[in-house]
């Protein structure tokens, strides 16, 4: 059986700009090189790793409101949640040979707990229109039916188009562990296991 593990880093490590780099850049291409994918925020974040057997397999970025990306590098006036009570959740990933076991959903999962954990109502998000990614709403998220176009400078075009999302934390908890149950249960057919957090 194999082993999935997540930690809570509060400095993020040059394996997790590598791998955020790699990730990033295979479709959308934000970033320039490795040094130019080191944003301004990483410092003020949270980085949750998921490990399997040890080996780094999925990130997420969590940054407290209102000094986020999204709140900053957005280019249009649309208004966001934005207040202590609120943590972005940006820049998830899977590596490749993951990416079929469903461990995206269970990172989103897994996150938003710790969140609700750690005393936040509610996350914001947001998901590439471009390359039509999709965070599940299964574990809570909500489309706020608004696009925004961010600032994405080593980009072909200079920015890039998002769907924003927003998770009520609260409100959606019993669907979200139900869910974590479900896909804790699934990747044990598997021959992964993990512990819902």
């Amino acid at each position: 059986m194999k082993k999935i593990e997540y930690r809570l880093h509060h400095l993020i490590s040059d394996e997790m700009v590598e791998k955020r780099f790699n990730c990033f850049n295979e479709v959308l291409h934000y970033y320039k090189d490795i040094e130019s994918s080191r944003e301004t925020y990483d410092k003020d974040s949270s980085h949750l790793v998921f490990y399997i057997d040890g080996k780094f397999a999925g990130y997420t970025r969590l940054t407290e409101c209102p000094y986020n990306y999204m709140a900053l590098e957005k280019m249009s006036d649309i208004k966001l949640s934005n207040d202590k009570y609120t943590l972005e959740m940006g820049r998830t990933f899977v590596i490749p040979e993951y990416r079929e076991i469903k461990l995206l959903n269970v990172i989103l999962g897994i996150g938003l707990n710790i969140c609700r954990q750690i005393g936040y109502k509610k996350v914001i998000g947001n998901v590439s229109y471009e390359n039509h990614i999709k965070m599940p709403a299964t574990v809570g998220f909500e489309f706020t039916n608004e696009l925004a176009d961010f600032k994405m400078p080593f980009s072909d075009k200079g920015k890039h188009t998002f769907y924003l999302l927003e998770c009520d934390l609260e409100k959606t908890n019993a669907i979200r562990q139900n869910e974590l149950q479900r896909l804790q249960a699934l990747l044990l057919t598997k021959g992964y296991e993990f512990a819902i957090y």
